[in-house]
């Protein structure tokens, strides 16, 4: 009966670092990404109204202004 690993061989610390830096430039490219695309397609903007909304008096339940 021979004692042998399941786990994969260490991995050099060349592939580590490439992982790394792929990692980070990964990352670095999300805010780049969703800067071009906020410039690209703009959200929809928020028009001004036509007017002025007709004006209002409070009053009580007598009819008084309040």
């Amino acid at each position: 009966m021979s004692v042998t690993s399941t786990y994969p061989e260490q991995r050099s610390a060349g592939q580590n670092n490439r992982k790394l830096i792929l990692l980070w430039l990964g990352l670095l490219a999300i805010p780049l990404v969703a800067v071009i695309l906020f410039a690209v397609f703009q959200p929809v903007k928020v028009v001004p109204r036509i007017g002025l909304a007709p004006g209002f008096i409070f009053t009580d339940q007598n009819g008084a202004r309040a």
